[in-house]
């Protein structure tokens, strides 16, 4: 759900996971300046 959300607003979303540690989601998302 989130990953389809994410690229609909033009954005990426990426993982890193250790075994025993866990795992680290990153979301990128444009900022888009209103004028």
């Amino acid at each position: 759900i989130v990953k389809r959300a994410v690229q609909r607003m033009g954005g990426e979303i990426s993982v890193a996971s250790s075994p025993g540690r866990g795992s680290v989601f990153t979301i990128t998302l444009p900022l888009f300046i209103a004028s």
